[in-house]
């Protein structure tokens, strides 16, 4: 099992490095404007949703490590919309797991806070990620980085999308 904390070694991306100077240049460019513009707009709610989150206890923002370009290992910033310590608790939720296809989803999830299903419901508590753009952990346009333990999973054509 790989550390959370080192890169993932990904094989077989050759010819998805050869890709043309042009297409990285643009797509960087497209990133940190839009990167700059996201974070503009957002600023001022995420900072007031981070006060919210925060007067119910807890940090404001939640973290997680994600896979991303190349394998690399990155930082996801959200805001927190369950209660602390909410991935310890999952444990016991296991029997109430609706997906079987390697994810966990319940509907009316416990752990979820009440600003939480409002941020959730209006994807707000995505905003943050924008500085996770502008880092060029992410990009605005291509999948959802996945989770470690998901990549673990990947065959080698799925290998392809990192």
């Amino acid at each position: 099992m790989m550390s959370e904390e080192d890169d993932f070694q990904v094989k077989n991306l050759d010819g998805y490095s050869k890709k043309n100077f042009f297409y990285y240049t643009s797509k960087r460019i497209f990133d940190v404007l839009g990167g700059i513009i996201g974070l503009t707009i957002s600023g001022i709610p995420i900072a007031i949703f981070a006060v919210i989150i925060k007067k119910d206890g807890g940090p404001a923002f939640y973290t997680q490590r994600r896979i991303g370009l190349h394998g690399k290992s990155f930082v996801m910033y959200k805001l927190r919309s369950m209660i602390p310590n909410a991935d310890l608790k999952r444990i016991k939720l296991l029997g109430k797991n609706e997906k079987h296809d390697g994810f966990f989803k319940i509907k009316r999830d416990p752990r979820v806070t009440k600003i939480g299903h409002f941020l959730r419901g209006h994807s707000l508590d995505e905003l943050p990620q924008f500085w996770n753009v502008l880092k060029g952990d992410m990009s605005l346009v291509g999948p959802r980085p996945p989770l470690h333990s998901e990549v673990e999973k990947y065959n080698e054509y799925q290998i392809q999308r990192l």
